[in-house]
């Protein structure tokens, strides 16, 4: 027959499984009591202190960093400036770490992220994760894609060309000469 654990009316203990335990110790997975001081519990295992495992293998997580649960790389406790990205290790004085859909790059730090690209904010645009030259800010973004101003505009994320449209607005996703139509709800 199990043994069950009663509840102490005691505020320094708990339950460990079927023992009753010091609130001053741990409880690993939810049987197993561990001294706080000396251990700790990871992944459900008793590990020693600021320790932890990666892709399997136990490191001391003063002296390592594991990346995306699968890369070990070694650090210096002056090494604060080091990040993970995916399963990669960057300076994040120099470099940045850009996502998309679950893809991570490494890039430098001397622009913004579009994508897992980077790109420079003063010259181009993002628009949907790419990247396009802004030409002195005639192009802008619009829908999936991007338009140059100059000569189309973007209604509700369709380009059209206005070359040859007198005075042009947008009617719902259409557009239309003001000098010579009306739009009435979005028609």
């Amino acid at each position: 027959m199990p043994t069950v654990c009663l509840i102490s009316k005691k505020r320094n203990t708990q339950c460990c499984g079927n023992q009753l335990i010091s609130t001053k110790n741990g409880c690993c997975n939810e049987i197993t009591p561990f001294n706080k001081t000396i251990s700790a519990c990871e992944k459900n295992q008793i590990v020693p202190r600021f320790h932890d495992f990666c892709n399997g293998i136990l490191y001391d997580k003063g002296k390592q960093i594991c990346c995306d649960e699968s890369e070990l790389y070694n650090k210096s406790s002056f090494d604060r400036h080091f990040r993970c990205c995916g399963e990669s290790l960057f300076d994040n004085r120099r470099e940045q770490c850009c996502k998309l859909a679950g893809i991570t790059e490494v890039q430098s730090s001397n622009g913004h992220c579009c994508g897992t690209g980077v790109y420079n904010s003063s010259s181009q645009i993002c628009c949907c994760n790419n990247v396009y030259d802004s030409s002195n800010g005639t192009i802008q973004c619009c829908g999936n894609g991007s338009y140059d101003k100059r000569q189309q505009t973007c209604c509700h994320g369709k380009v059209h060309n206005i070359k040859h449209v007198n005075d042009p607005k947008c009617c719902g996703k259409d557009v239309y000469s003001t000098t010579s139509h009306l739009c009435c709800s979005g028609d």
